[in-house]
């Protein structure tokens, strides 16, 4: 009787393909979230439905996207070239404001759009947008980009 067994040598390791699979996926998901942090504080930083004096408010805007509880990328008033009035202050506080968020999200990926005045809450609650309609901005993109991604999104 003769043994008539088939070896098969490869070097297809399926962990690292499903690793790998995994680091592009979330790659694309920070690539999207950025695009979309991008729309939100623009649309956040033209809205002209409150006068700011200082500054300051309009200049604490930013987003940062964290990937388990690491800032993959992040956009701050300082970043960006739009001709507009930007303050330090205002740019420290968003900063900080970005930080203390991301640290509270240790799992996951998250977008956080922030005004980093504290009155921006006060302004809010008279009734400006200060960050609303950015909210309902990224809450109407993100699926679509997700579903451009590939992914199935569950609508509320």
């Amino acid at each position: 009787m003769s043994d008539m067994g088939i070896q098969l040598n490869s070097s297809f390791s399926f962990e690292a393909w499903s690793n790998a699979a995994k680091e592009n996926a979330k790659n694309a998901i920070v690539s999207a979230l950025t695009e979309v942090g991008l729309l939100c504080i623009t649309e956040a930083r033209n809205t002209r439905s409150y006068q700011d004096d200082t500054g300051n408010l309009r200049s604490s805007i930013g987003f940062a996207i964290v990937v388990d509880g690491k800032i993959a990328a992040s956009l701050f008033a300082d970043q960006i070239d739009d001709g507009k009035a930007k303050t330090p202050e205002g740019i420290a506080q968003s900063k900080q404001t970005v930080r203390k968020v991301a640290a509270t999200k240790t799992s996951g990926i998250y977008l956080i759009v922030a005004a980093g005045m504290n009155y921006a809450i006060y302004v809010e609650g008279r009734g400006y947008n200060v960050l609303t309609s950015a909210e309902l901005l990224a809450e109407r993109v993100i699926p679509q980009k997700l579903e451009e991604l590939g992914f199935t999104v569950k609508k509320k």
